[in-house]
């Protein structure tokens, strides 16, 4: 039986037997970047077949090396291997302990296995190894069994546990090359149950990366074949109302989605199938779509409600990421009450499970409302770092998410290269064969055959051209941030370096400029995403045009920018922030409902302090810019 298997970044895991492991839950929360009203998206998990369950420790996984074996009631001498394979499969969600102990037993004797079940074994250990994140361990017997196997359902169970095990170790290219190839099996699998799961291990990739275009597009297929088994129906509803509540909380205008009534309708008619289905994570799972729709509409007390009663259900499913996410609700919800007490309690427990969830989303949700806290107790200091945390923790993960989104541009523009490849040699090929048959039968239609070859030079010419123009369009992406029309942070470092090295070799000054808008985020708060976004637009618009031409500007966080000055002297660098101080706060914005000035805090550095050293040149303008910050913003400051 196939099997589906849900990660985090420890040694938890959550598996259930039927069409695969579909990992995806934890690797949402650690490799995808998204607004806090949409945490809940990055909660996937889904199953058929079997149920879903709390997995392997590490130390189950050293048994598997070791060979150690724990008690159980099941007969081990008197069962037949085939047997004992089976169970091992079918017991790792309501006996998993059992399933291990089984697979340490067969481990045992593998000499007296024979070769299908000494793949089958391979399998269940294999899968073991992606439990406990042994991925080193993990990879190599799975590609070994789809390389030597001559069991097509099990390579299909390979290819699909890669898939899982490639995103959470965002190894993107990858998981996509397996998936074409997976999608050829599935074509051809005579296992329909096997093929539906395949299909919702695709549709889980796909919404990890962020696609959710294509993960509907895949959803829709399973959902029109035969669904009767109720743990089935449970982790595809989970699935249908994951990707609908990402598209609703991001005001997606994707056709087909559902609206806010129906998605919380429809979530609930979920939580009611995987209750009877006995999936508790999967329902508390359903439960967090519904309390985040509730925070996001400013329903705190019926968030609580929902979440308080479940709360030790939670917890005794011992799973880092749920339990986080939950506290993370709850506190928040006390937050919008204004309860302090309760507030400090939930996030301090969140707060608990962040070194098994270091670089998340979880723990950019958790330091946001521990700053909050501490600077709402007039404990500014450690408000401070922890928004510091925050910050770095946010811009790490909005990289891993830009990441993730060229690599899904970068696969398409290798499947459609192939594709145009194999179209030009079939055209290629039918020229030539019409050319030989010509020549056959006609010797003299010599201009018949020049114009074939001309249009063969056309369509070739054509095709390099929008070749062309397609990986224009990705150095372009990856170039200038697509808000604001500035240098990326990767693009602006690139070029930065390249100047500093022209400068130090004909030794002319160099100096550098930090600038970020001072409470931004209370713009976004009050007046909406659109609104900051016109706001970045505009400052950034305003900065380029008092700069030189000679100078270049980066966007380097959210609403963090860096100039960078070619031989310019430091005196020059503090008039030029001067003259973009002044110009950013004359900036109206009352056209979008903004009264007040906008300002922002400047920071400035030059190599005459730090000689010709670009990260120290960054990092002392990022250090002068934190002063002003401390010293009331709105103003400029000079590392000196």
């Amino acid at each position: 039986m196939p099997l589906w298997q849900l990660h985090t970044v420890t040694s938890y895991s959550i598996i259930s037997t039927s069409s695969l492991t579909a990992s995806i839950l934890s690797t949402f929360f650690v490799k995808k970047h998204l607004k806090i009203s949409a945490l809940l998206i990055l909660m996937l998990v889904f199953t058929s077949k079997t149920h879903a369950q709390l997995f392997v420790s590490t130390n189950q996984a050293e048994s598997i090396e070791s060979g150690n074996i724990y008690s159980s009631n099941i007969d081990f001498v008197n069962s037949s291997f085939d047997d004992l394979l089976q169970q091992a499969d079918d017991k790792r969600s309501s006996h998993n302990q059992l399933s291990v102990n089984i697979i340490s037993y067969l481990h045992s004797k593998a000499n007296q296995l024979s070769k299908q079940q000494k793949e089958y074994l391979t399998y269940l250990r294999a899968y073991q190894f992606t439990f406990s994140a042994n991925y080193q361990a993990a990879i190599p017997l799975f590609k070994q069994l789809i390389k030597t196997s001559q069991q097509p359902q099990l390579r299909l169970r390979a290819h699909e546990t890669l898939i899982t095990v490639f995103s959470i170790t965002q190894q993107w290219e990858q998981g996509l090359l397996h998936i074409q190839k997976l999608i050829d099996l599935i074509n051809n699998a005579d296992d329909k149950k096997l093929a539906q799961g395949a299909l919702i291990t695709v549709t889980a990739f796909f919404n990890q990366l962020g696609q959710y275009q294509e993960a509907l597009h895949y959803l829709e297929q399973v959902k029109q074949s035969d669904i009767t088994d109720i743990r089935d129906t449970c982790f595809i509803h989970q699935q249908y109302a994951l990707v609908n509540l990402r598209l609703l909380l991001t005001k997606s205008e994707q056709v087909g989605i559902l609206n806010t009534e129906t998605l919380i309708e429809h979530i609930s008619k979920s939580i009611s199938f995987c209750h009877q289905a006995n999936e508790p994570l999967i329902t508390n799972l359903l439960r967090s779509y519904l309390a985040e729709l509730d925070l996001f509409n400013q329903q705190a007390e019926r968030a609580l409600t929902l979440l308080l009663p479940n709360i030790d259900e939670v917890i005794t499913t011992n799973f880092p990421t749920l339990i986080n996410l939950t506290y993370n609700l709850i506190a928040k919800a006390y937050w919008q009450q204004g309860d302090i007490a309760n507030t400090e309690k939930y996030i301090t427990l969140a707060q608990k499970k962040l070194p098994r969830l270091a670089d998340t989303q979880q723990s950019i949700i958790t330091y946001k409302l521990l700053s909050q806290l501490a600077e709402r107790q007039g404990r500014f200091e450690q408000a401070f770092q922890y928004h510091r945390l925050y910050s770095k923790v946010k811009q790490k993960v909005a990289d891993e998410e830009q990441a993730k989104q060229l690599a899904f541009q970068l696969a398409k523009q290798s499947d459609y290269q192939r594709k145009e490849e194999i179209k030009r040699i079939s055209q290629q090929n039918s020229i030539f064969s019409s050319t030989q048959h010509l020549t056959q039968q006609q010797e003299g239609n010599h201009l018949l055959l020049i114009i074939l070859l001309i249009v063969l030079l056309i369509t070739l010419f054509f095709w390099g051209y929008k070749s062309w123009l397609t990986q224009q369009k990705l150095k372009l992406l990856t170039e200038y941030d697509y808000l604001t029309q500035v240098n990326t942070r990767a693009q602006f470092i690139v070029q930065g370096q390249q100047a500093l090295e022209q400068c130090q070799a004909v030794q002319k000054p160099v100096s550098c400029i930090m600038f970020d808008l001072d409470h931004f985020k209370s713009i976004n708060d009050k007046f909406g995403h659109i609104a900051g976004d016109t706001v970045l637009q505009q400052v950034s618009l305003t900065c380029k045009h008092i700069c030189r031409p000679n100078d270049f500007i980066g966007r380097i966080g959210g609403e963090e920018f860096a100039i960078l000055l070619p031989e310019c002297t430091l005196l020059v660098a503090e008039d030029i922030a001067n003259r973009c101080l002044t110009a950013v706060a004359s900036i109206s914005f009352a056209e979008i409902g903004i009264n007040t000035a906008v300002t922002a805090s400047f920071g400035v550095s030059g190599t005459e302090q730090v000689d010709y050293n670009f990260t120290r040149l960054l990092a002392d303008a990022d250090s002068a810019m934190y002063s002003s910050k401390h010293h009331g913003r709105n103003c400029v400051n000079v590392y000196r």
